[in-house]
Formats: structure tokens, C-alpha cells, sequence
């Protein structure tokens, strides 16, 4: 099931399963250590995610976030497309960015983009290449 944006109440218990689950995807994965040292903490993220041009979008299944997907509307960033490793494969993460691009197309005037790493082997590249979204690679 896709929630269409967090609610409120749960921002909080939601960020702390987004950091579980981005500690454990095949592609990728970055320990909640590694994220506070590039400034990506919990205390960070609660307070992006209570900006109005924060967006998030969560795939649950027996209550458990097994993906999710994240944007700055103002931007037109994708912030994070996360998958568990044990769900990839099944169109979550597709589905995910196709609700993020539907708000940033309507949301912001900047053309949607995300940065990624620089190998063509990861599979955020070909997840990429049938949508309208601007590839950033990073340096």
C-alpha cells in the first residue's frame, strides 16, 4: 500500500524505520552512521520533513515500511529512493518514484532530478532511464 505523504503523527516512528531500512537495501546501502557523518541524522530529517515542501511516500506491507521515497517539491529533488533488500524486484520502487514525479511535475518548475553515483552498473540507472527525471551523477 502507498501512503500518498506522511501524516503528522507519523513522521516521528516513520524516520526511524526510513534509517533501519536504508541500512538494508542491495544497492547502496548506508548505515545510520555513515549518513550522520554527511549530516543525515534523525533530529535532520524530522525537521526537513516538517517543511511543506518536504514529500514522502512509503510502501507498507503488515505494517512494516518495506520501501520508501522522498522529495523536495521546491527543488524538484528526489531525495532518497529506498527499497529493503528483500522486496526488490517487485515494482515498489518504481511505483514510488512515479508518485514522486506526479508532484514534483505539478509541484515545482524545476524538471525532477536525482543524484546518483557514478558507476552505470548501479541499478538506480536503469530504474532511471524510462522516466522524465534528470540524472545528477555524483563526483
Amino acid at each position: 500500500m502507498i501512503a500518498s505523504q506522511l501524516d503528522h503523527f507519523s513522521i516521528e516512528s516513520s524516520s526511524a524505520a526510513m534509517f533501519d531500512l536504508r541500512a538494508h537495501t542491495a544497492d547502496n546501502p548506508i548505515s545510520e552512521r555513515r549518513l550522520a557523518e554527511l549530516g543525515i541524522t534523525p533530529q535532520t530529517v524530522l525537521l526537513q520533513m516538517q517543511s511543506p515542501n518536504y514529500r514522502a511516500w512509503v510502501w507498507e506491507e503488515k505494517d512494516q515500511i518495506r520501501a520508501f521515497c522522498a522529495a523536495d517539491a521546491e527543488h524538484g529533488e528526489v531525495l532518497v529512493l529506498a527499497v529493503l533488500a528483500s522486496h526488490e524486484g517487485r515494482g515498489l520502487g518504481r511505483a514510488l518514484l512515479q508518485e514522486a514525479l506526479r508532484c514534483l511535475q505539478a509541484a515545482s518548475p524545476h524538471r525532477p532530478w536525482l543524484m546518483a553515483g557514478q558507476d552505470p552498473q548501479l541499478r538506480s540507472h536503469g530504474l532511471l532511464s524510462p522516466v522524465r527525471l534528470a540524472l545528477h551523477r555524483a563526483d
